[in-house]
């Protein structure tokens, strides 16, 4: 039997999370955070637009980040972060952190 990679995938509703950042400084908006792109870098964030909510993905040694949305009125309504993990791991720890939640 052949290695298997595992996906872990964190997909949210589209018309909510609609703003995308990297540790880089990337932003993107709505489509233009493309299907499923890689983009190797210390971390991802998705948001609302006024960045009351979000999430942010911290990327690990020998895994790959990856960012997509997909929106088709009544058919697909998805964005995302996924993270690759290479056959060989047998422990993996995936930070994910909530951004923007207020106390009450």
């Amino acid at each position: 039997m052949k290695d298997l990679c595992v996906f872990v995938l964190n997909e949210q509703g589209s018309i909510f999370y609609r703003r995308y950042l990297d540790s880089q400084g990337i932003e993107l908006i709505d489509q233009k955070i493309g299907v499923w792109n890689g983009t190797n870098v210390e971390w991802d964030t998705l948001s609302a637009l006024d960045n009351e909510l979000g999430f942010r993905l911290w990327g690990k040694k020998n895994s790959i980040l990856r960012r997509g949305r997909e929106f088709l009125q009544g058919s697909l309504d998805w964005v995302g972060l996924d993270c690759e993990i290479p056959p060989g791991n047998s422990v993996f720890e995936y930070p994910l952190e909530i951004l923007g939640c207020k106390q009450g």
